[in-house]
């Protein structure tokens, strides 16, 4: 099954529409057995309708399911964790509440896409500290002093910041400046940096291996390849340059493909 496939969702009243994503079912009271079935699951509900769905989120968090508890909360906020003492909700999977139904469906997209802790649900700044919850439920906590690009807003300006559409990263557009998750991972987990360079420079190698692989098995010679000199086209299969679109466009082209087709003719060649 696809992540889109994997993932399943009961909503509870009138946020049912609001939160639906393009091929992830939807269920008012999915039985159990249906709760068995996938691996995946999602709750999206009022908080003053926890108490109607209790049972069921606390059933789905037993057998390790739940994924997210997501609960729209309108203008009440304070009311949230009366609303869940009420329903005897206690020590779940995460949960999120929040007054915009949006950033509730904006997580279970990103699911859907297997790119949830890649992807930005929401994000605050308080005190002179950058608090991102991703996607995938995650509390990112970070001294916005500390991450690299946020020096350079002033400290009046740090809550003047918007979310890009695809939900990539935070953008401060006075002082142009763009902050991803992994921008800030690497602050929080300073290992991280290190571990993502050596995958990096493992990726490039082994990408350079079947352009070269490809290449060779078409019987092209690097200076065959237009626009690009054998110089170039030496590194790039060295792992010492990733290539760009155009660069892309300039081996498939000497190979007589389309860059898709390239593509699948080097991932092919990378797995053996």
């Amino acid at each position: 099954m696809t992540a889109r496939e994997q993932i399943r969702v009961l909503a509870k009243g009138e946020d049912a529409e609001a939160i639906r994503v393009a091929g992830v079912k939807q269920y008012r009271r999915p039985s159990r057995a249906l709760l068995d079935e996938f691996p995946h699951w999602f709750v999206v509900t009022r908080a003053v309708d926890l108490p109607d769905v209790a049972d069921w989120v606390k059933d789905a968090n037993r057998r390790r399911k739940l994924r997210g508890l997501l609960i729209h909360v309108g203008s009440d906020v304070q009311f949230a964790t009366a609303w869940l003492q009420r329903a005897e909700i206690h020590a779940l999977a995460p949960t999120l509440v929040h007054s915009d139904i949006a950033v509730l469906r904006r997580v279970i997209e990103a699911w859907a896409a297997g790119a949830q802790d890649r992807l930005i649900a929401d994000a605050t700044v308080q005190d002179g500290k950058l608090f991102v919850r991703t996607c995938g439920l995650e509390l990112l906590e970070v001294a916005a002093g500390e991450v690299q690009g946020l020096r350079r807003v002033p400290s009046d300006e740090l809550s003047e910041f918007e979310i890009d559409p695809d939900n990539s990263y935070l953008y401060w557009p006075s002082a142009d400046v763009h902050i991803g998750v992994e921008s800030i991972r690497v602050v929080v987990d300073p290992e991280l940096h290190t571990k993502l360079r050596v995958e990096a420079i493992a990726y490039e190698e082994a990408f350079g291996r079947a352009i070269r692989a490809l290449r060779e098995g078409q019987g092209i010679r690097q200076r065959d390849i237009p626009n690009l000199s054998a110089k170039q086209v030496g590194r790039i299969e060295r792992g010492e340059a990733r290539p760009r679109l155009e660069t892309l466009r300039s081996l498939a082209a000497a190979h007589g493909m389309e860059v898709d087709v390239y593509l699948d003719a080097l991932a092919k060649e990378a797995a053996g």
